[in-house]
């Protein structure tokens, strides 16, 4: 679940309560959002911020996952489904 871009992982409790007895939830905070730390530089683009969730999903080795994104959430998710494979290797 990706969050618009300055919402914390935190808005989506009632979501989460629901999904989570039939499927394994994840949240995170963006980019410069809730505990992470601010990036160097002040801009940054959908693609690296989908980057940051195809790295997070290679990390916890999760080749297959639902992305629901809300607000710019939705657009780091669309960038999500339209650059990567599967096995996590940029299109």
């Amino acid at each position: 679940m990706i969050n618009g871009l300055s919402a914390p992982a935190a808005n989506w409790v009632f979501q989460v309560k629901a999904l989570a007895p039939h499927f394994q939830v994840i949240t995170f905070a963006n980019r410069g959002v809730g505990e992470s730390d601010l990036p160097a530089e002040p801009v940054y683009t959908a693609a690296q911020m989908a980057d940051d969730a195809a790295a997070l999903l290679r990390q916890l080795d999760i080749a297959r996952a639902h992305v629901i994104g809300a607000s710019m959430g939705g657009t780091i998710a669309q960038e999500l489904a339209g650059c990567y494979h599967l096995d996590g290797a940029r299109r």
